[in-house]
């Protein structure tokens, strides 16, 4: 059976999202969207509202989260929820924890509620420890854990490592194919205007496989890949000048 009516152009469409907050540290969120009459986007023909009117539904739990933090523990789930900026500002220079800021054009795309999964963060005197994982905390790509670990500060010196261990979409031998990677980074105010960052990167991913170099001059070469392959490292220095400039970089990546 189908949703669309044959005579009349119109459809209806209705979101429902509701909140609570029934402690002091627990917190919930849940997102719904209604469909009634779907209305052909003919404009527009991939979307989620398509694909419900084809299997017949009416209904679609689009987002959800469940969380309890109490200022040192963090437990909670998420479904359709956006991850903006991720690590990228906290100690994450190779930036391995990818951002996920769009689940309605994932939604859109192949009908997906993502990114999916649960996070536990616990702040101690041994440190910060924050794990991130699920069955899809990375929009296709399937079953993934991303932790860091922040170190106590030594001085002024910020410590972090940080793990990725990635069920990719792009594995042709096998599509339970992982890529595992593992990086320490370090960051240093010499002052308030001038920071410095560093990092080494280890990642493992199809060693002792050929494969094809081109040069600059288009010449193309046999080549394996080995150990050395794996690690990589950056430096980079930033500076923010009284005036003019908001911030100014210097800084070198061997990936």
């Amino acid at each position: 059976p189908s949703q669309e009516d044959q005579t009349a152009r119109s459809g209806q469409a209705a979101f429902f999202d509701l909140s609570l907050h029934p402690t002091k540290y627990i917190s919930g969120d849940i997102a719904t969207e209604l469909i009634g009459n779907y209305d052909q986007a003919y404009w527009f023909p991939v979307n989620d509202e398509h694909r419900m009117a084809n299997d017949d539904k009416t209904a679609k739990i689009v987002r959800g989260e469940i969380k309890y933090d109490d200022g040192n523990v963090l437990l909670r789930g998420f479904e359709g929820v956006p991850r903006y900026g991720a690590w990228l500002g906290q100690n994450d220079l190779f930036g391995l924890l990818p951002t996920q800021d769009d689940p309605e054009y994932y939604r859109r795309i192949d009908g997906s509620v993502a990114p999916r999964g649960g996070e536990m963060r616990v702040k101690s005197m041994l440190g910060t420890l924050d794990v991130i994982g699920g069955t899809e905390p990375r929009w296709t790509y399937g079953s993934s854990i991303y932790a860091k670990y922040d170190a106590p500060t030594v001085g002024n010196l910020e410590q972090s490592v940080v793990y990725r261990n990635e069920n990719i979409p792009f594995g042709f031998e096998s599509p339970d194919e992982r890529r595992w990677t593992l990086s320490y980074n370090a960051s240093y105010p010499f002052s308030d205007r001038v920071q410095g960052h560093a990092g080494v990167l280890y990642q493992p991913f199809r060693l002792d496989r050929p494969y094809q170099d081109v040069d600059s001059s288009n010449n193309v070469s046999q080549e394996t890949s080995k150990r050395s392959d794996a690690f990589g490292a950056m430096a980079r220095v930033e500076v923010r000048p009284p005036q003019w400039v908001d911030k100014a970089g210097l800084g070198y990546t061997y990936l």
